[in-house]
């Protein structure tokens, strides 16, 4: 009889472990498909606008330039790393401003 119980262990062991794999690669799932469907929508900003962080170039967002260089999107909060500025080391979102010590970004510059 002992060594039914044995075998009862080993199979609800077994069990708890296929479970749990099962649980974790859900999770991992899920996960990637939240992270996917929420880097495929962004902001767009014109590219022409001043005086706001999504154009500065001391702000430290996610963004890219369009291929025609007319606007940007910008996927994340960025932060301000403009020593001058009053959110200095602070998480801002891509419309905050005007700032007075705003400058263009070089990389529109280029476009």
């Amino acid at each position: 009889m002992k060594n039914s119980k044995d075998s009862n262990r080993t199979i609800d062991r077994r069990k708890f472990i296929f479970r749990t794999t099962q649980a974790v690669a859900g999770a991992a799932i899920a996960t990637g498909a939240a992270s996917a469907s929420a880097s495929s929508s962004s902001f767009i900003m014109d590219s022409e606008t001043k005086s706001l962080c999504g154009t500065c170039q001391y702000w430290g967002g996610q963004r890219r330039i369009s291929e025609d260089g007319k606007s940007i999107a910008i996927d994340s909060l960025g932060w301000c790393n403009n020593r001058k500025s009053p959110n200095f080391r602070k998480t801002t979102g891509p419309q905050t401003g005007p700032m007075k010590v705003w400058e263009k970004w070089t990389a529109l510059s280029q476009s």
